[in-house]
């Protein structure tokens, strides 16, 4: 799927979608709630996941998230680049 700039810089620059991907318990975000309820952090991907695209997350997604979580350090950081990621996904926006 070829993506244009002006579709780029939208989601880049929209503040509602911003937002929408705040970590912090107070935002009320769905992703949020989902880190207060979901301790464990595969479970959080395996959810995430059906959240956003209505599948389930396979193996290997759930490795290199896993992968990234780490790496990053930051729970509420590297599951907002996970949703930023999945948003961002021909996935997402082909079949969303």
């Amino acid at each position: 799927v070829t993506r244009t700039m002006k579709q780029a810089m939208f989601l880049m620059n929209n503040v509602q979608l911003q937002k929408q991907i705040d970590s912090t318990p107070e935002s009320g975000t769905v992703l949020a709630k989902l880190l207060v309820e979901v301790n464990d952090d595969e479970q959080a991907v395996r959810r995430l996941y059906l959240v956003v695209l209505g599948r389930r997350a396979t193996e290997r997604e759930v490795a290199i998230v896993m992968k990234h979580r780490q790496k990053v350090g930051d729970r509420g950081k590297a599951f907002e680049d996970v949703l930023w990621s999945l948003i961002n996904s021909a996935e997402f926006t082909t079949r969303r």
